[in-house]
């Protein structure tokens, strides 16, 4: 895929434009310049060489005629001249017309027949020039000359004709760039200018507009993850860029990411209150069946009273422990907004929930073992939060691997995060379960062994302190939790 252009590289692309095109201009123009010079000077040659042809094979009326039209196509004054200087033919088309010399005019300076009259003043009676010099000496001569009055560009040819005549034709171009070779320490000068005067304009054009967009870019991108903490990793849709400078582009993409977050923030919301009210309907069925039990008339024998009383007390407990664990995922999900991040010891928070389990009558049986490198395993967390994470791990490790099984922990350090590892002697876990493991409410152990939220309830925590967390469970094998968490510059400080 091409890379895109950044608005950096466009501001500089036109500073270097503004600094190099008064440059560019020039060399193109020169270059015109000599292709013209020598195509004047090519036709100078060959007008030279045809009229005095004809005038020697066809005649005076015969060369005249060829003169006028070569003069008139390619704007020349051509002139047979006898041994006494008198011009025998005289086509005079210099002074060119038409829309073509208009605008030569307009960019060059008009051409005047006071100049090339005063240049033929100045060069002398005729016969006297050096190219009819030459040419009566040696049967032909041409030449090209450059004359400042009137930017011209002149070459003249000469051929020595029986007689003794001579042909003589001159060519004419204008020379608009000779001020500019005389000037061109002034030339180098403006060049620094432009130079200083495109890289101020580059930088301006780079804080003014290149920043902002930067910053906005970066604030819609913090926004989306504070809101949903895992919205850079969500998938998007397919963009077309356009063209745009890779700076738009990834304002463009940012605004979308932003977007993207809300809908799964939407959606999420949406997905956790239908799970709410599911859970809800068994407790909140058993309430009920219980107030109209006790609604009926009559007395009711103590017995019964003793199981609808049970039966209200277990509901409650139901309906309280699904709140209190909704909004605790809840809360996770979002972030951990509001809760202050502090420096923790990992290791030694796994090593006292790893004690308490180990006296906990639940778990009878279950040996429980931590391995884990010597000194502080510093992070910045949520200390109640990642406790309730890794306890619901430990807990649900335990409850599959059963009395005389085993659950270990395995804590290693590198040098950007940790892992915890927690593994256990249980059946394992099926390969079709895998994907839908952390899903709310997935459970295989019954309505009677927790919520199903504890699994769902961990890797939010983990995900809000930028872990991850990934499952393992080769056939026959029990299941391994593993959980990443990154150290801070902070907290890897302090390690």
């Amino acid at each position: 895929m091409a890379r895109r252009a950044t608005l950096r590289r466009l501001a500089f692309q036109i500073a270097l434009a503004v600094v190099l095109t008064p440059l560019l201009g020039v060399m193109f123009i020169s270059g015109i310049e000599s292709l013209f010079g020598d195509r004047i000077r090519e036709n100078t040659e060959e007008s030279a060489a045809l009229v005095s042809e004809a005038l020697t094979t066809r005649g005076v009326d015969a060369a005249r005629e060829l003169a006028a039209r070569r003069a008139r196509k390619h704007h020349q004054r051509i002139r047979v001249l006898d041994s006494e200087g008198v011009a025998r033919v005289d086509e005079n088309a210099l002074i060119g017309r038409g829309p073509r010399h208009v605008l030569g005019d307009i960019l060059y300076g008009p051409e005047r027949v006071f100049v090339l009259e005063r240049l033929d003043r100045d060069f002398g009676p005729p016969l006297q020039r050096a190219e009819v010099v030459e040419a009566l000496a040696s049967g032909r001569d041409g030449s090209c000359r450059a004359s400042i009055p009137g930017n011209l560009f002149l070459c003249a040819a000469a051929v020595k004709v029986a007689g003794p005549r001579v042909v003589l034709v001159e060519g004419s171009s204008r020379r608009a760039l000779q001020a500019v070779y005389e000037s061109r320490r002034q030339l180098a000068k403006l060049l620094l200018f432009t130079a200083a005067l495109g890289i101020g304009l580059a930088w301006w054009t780079v804080r003014t507009f290149v920043r902002p967009v930067e910053a906005l870019r970066s604030e819609l991108l913090a926004r989306a993850t504070e809101a949903v903490p895992k919205a850079l990793s969500l998938p998007a849709a397919p963009r077309r860029t356009m063209g745009r400078p890779r700076e738009l582009g990834e304002l463009t993409e940012a605004f979308n990411t932003v977007l993207t977050a809300l809908s799964e923030r939407t959606r999420t919301n949406e997905a956790f209150l239908a799970d709410l009210a599911h859970e809800f309907k068994n407790p909140v069925a058993a309430v009920r069946a219980c107030a109209e039990r006790l609604a009926e008339p009559g007395p009711l024998d103590p017995a019964r009273q003793e199981r609808l009383a049970e039966a209200l007390k277990q509901s409650a407990v139901r309906l309280d422990s699904l709140v209190t664990q909704f909004l605790e995922l809840a809360r996770a999900e979002a972030g951990l907004p509001n809760e202050e991040r502090e420096p923790m010891d990992v290791g030694a928070h796994l090593e006292g929930l790893v004690g308490a389990l180990r006296n906990d009558p639940r778990h009878e049986g279950v040996r429980f073992e931590l391995t884990r490198p010597p000194g502080a395993l510093v992070i910045q967390g949520v200390p109640q939060r990642l406790e309730l994470a890794f306890r619901s791990l430990l807990e649900n490790a335990a409850s599959f691997a059963g009395r005389e099984g085993w659950v270990r922990v395995t804590v290693s350090a590198g040098p950007a995060s940790l892992q915890v590892a927690i593994s256990d002697s249980g059946p394992g876990i099926p390969e079709a379960d895998l994907p839908r493991l952390f899903n709310r409410f997935f459970t295989r152990r019954g309505d009677r062994h927790g919520t199903g939220l504890g699994l769902a309830l961990a890797r939010a925590v983990v995900e809000a302190h930028g872990g991850r967390i990934e499952v393992r469970s080769p056939p026959g094998e029990g299941a391994t939790f593993v959980v990443g968490l990154p150290f801070t510059h902070v907290s890897h400080a302090s390690r």
